[in-house]
This record gives C-alpha cells, sequence and structure tokens, in this order.
C-alpha cells in the first residue's frame, strides 16, 4: 500500500502547476495527453520523496 506523506500533496500541486505552464505553450494537445503527462510527473515527485526520506 502507498504511504501518504506530507511531500505528496506539494508534489502534486508543483506537478499541476507545471502541467499548466506547459499546456499554454502546447495548446495542441489532448486532454488525454496532458492527464497522461501528469501522472507521469506526480509519478515521478513522489519517487524522488521517497528516495528523499530514505536518504534522511
Amino acid at each position: 500500500m502507498h504511504k501518504m506523506t506530507f511531500k505528496t500533496p506539494l508534489a502534486i500541486a508543483v506537478a499541476t502547476a507545471s502541467l499548466g505552464l506547459c499546456g499554454v505553450a502546447n495548446a495542441d494537445t489532448t486532454m488525454e495527453e496532458r492527464f497522461a503527462e501528469l501522472e507521469a510527473r506526480i509519478a515521478a515527485a513522489e519517487q524522488r520523496a521517497e528516495a528523499a526520506e530514505r536518504r534522511a
């Protein structure tokens, strides 16, 4: 089971903000592509947060 940390909401917020900026630059992408990109960014941010917790 995935353990939620306080870093996860921050990771989601950062990924969402970056996706929004990306969406402005790439208005021709479909909504499905944007959601896929957002999911990938959230997963990557969560992995980085988990790795940082293991190192701490």
